[in-house]
């Protein structure tokens, strides 16, 4: 009897612990679930195809052809005899020396009989005038020297061997104008002058004796660039010497030994 109710002692504090303890808590209210907030999509709206603008081409303007620039050819100033002769009477007045190499040719009627090259120095102050001939090699082969008056002979290896006098000499040369540069006053003076042809770079003039029986024609050829001497030729019956000037040096300074002191 001791034991039973033992039992159901403990039993009955267990009952009221449980109560108890159910008392003090509350009551246990469900766990609140938050609701998710659904966002609706705007409705989609289909716009209409926009429409193309037709654009208006642009038209680029065409071009002309461009032709070709055609240059103008150079005026051809044509002299006359006596414009050219106070061209070279201006030389005459202002040239002081001058110095040239020179090719000479001599033909009888059309058949070349001689050829030879040298070189030429003037001193216009002096009255000097050099006249070398060279050889194939353009060695010394003969040199003149000259004050106008007389002219002195020299061989290859410049001792002289003669002296004539000039008109003398001059005579026997196959073409004397050669040394009359710069005397041009003269050489018109004695006979009559005509242009011969003349294109755009040069000029030939042409001189008769005035004198009778002297049947020979005389021809200068001038360069338009300066209206100097380029080549000087003489036809004398079936006679023809022609002499090209080459490297014309005008007014430059000449060595005094040139002319081997012979005339002071």
């Amino acid at each position: 009897m001791k034991a039973f109710t033992n039992k159901s002692v403990c039993a009955l504090v267990a009952i009221c612990l449980l109560t108890a303890c159910a008392q003090k808590e509350g009551p246990v209210e469900p766990p609140v679930v938050e609701e998710e907030t659904v966002v609706e999509a705007a409705p989609v709206v289909s716009l209409p195809p926009a429409e193309k603008t037709q654009e208006t081409p642009v038209t680029k303007p065409v071009s002309a052809p461009v032709e070709p620039t055609v240059t103008a050819p150079a005026k051809t100033t044509n002299y006359t005899a006596e414009e050219l002769m106070e061209k070279l009477k201006k030389w005459e007045q202002n040239l002081k020396t001058f110095s040239a190499d020179f090719n000479q040719v001599s033909s009888y009627d059309g058949v070349e009989i001689n050829r030879s090259q040298g070189r030429l120095y003037y001193d216009l102050a002096n009255q000097l005038l050099r006249w070398e001939v060279l050889t194939k090699t353009n060695e010394i082969d003969q040199v003149g020297i000259s004050n106008k008056k007389d002219i002195v002979i020299l061989d290859e290896t410049l001792q002289p061997v003669t002296t004539l006098s000039w008109k003398e000499w001059q005579k026997g040369q196959a073409n004397q104008a050669l040394f009359d540069i710069g005397n041009y006053a003269d050489l018109s003076a004695k006979h009559n002058v005509r242009v011969s042809q003349q294109d755009g770079q040069q000029a030939v003039l042409e001189f008769t004796s005035k004198q009778e029986g002297e049947n020979y024609i005389l021809s200068i050829t001038l360069s338009k660039k300066d209206f100097f001497p380029i080549a000087i030729a003489i036809t004398s019956d079936d006679m023809l010497t022609v002499t090209e000037l080459v490297s014309s040096r005008k007014n430059e300074p000449l060595e005094m030994d040139l002319f081997g002191g012979f005339f002071k």
